[in-house]
């Protein structure tokens, strides 16, 4: 296995916890479901963590944006902001 598909694997199961809740874009707003309506925007793994005997769990700090971008981006024009 690369680095590359660890780094995925590690990032897919990051963000497992996030499937099936609803967020708030945050680049219009609107409110969705992570995996059907939202990708990640900004995300952060491993910022800070527990140390617990052996196991070391990392924090996971993301944000959300719509994957319909040009629908996305004609909410933020309605409402003055710049896309």
């Amino acid at each position: 296995m690369t680095w590359v598909d660890q780094a995925k694997q590690r990032f897919e199961q990051a963000m497992k916890q996030f499937k099936g809740k609803r967020f708030h874009c945050a680049l219009c707003g609107v409110e969705g479901e992570y995996d059907r309506d939202f990708d990640p925007y900004v995300t952060r793994i491993g910022q800070w963590g527990l140390l617990r005997g052996d196991t070391y769990t990392a924090s996971v700090e993301t944000t959300f944006m719509c994957k319909d971008y040009e629908a996305c981006r004609q909410r933020q024009k309605s409402k003055g902001t710049k896309p």
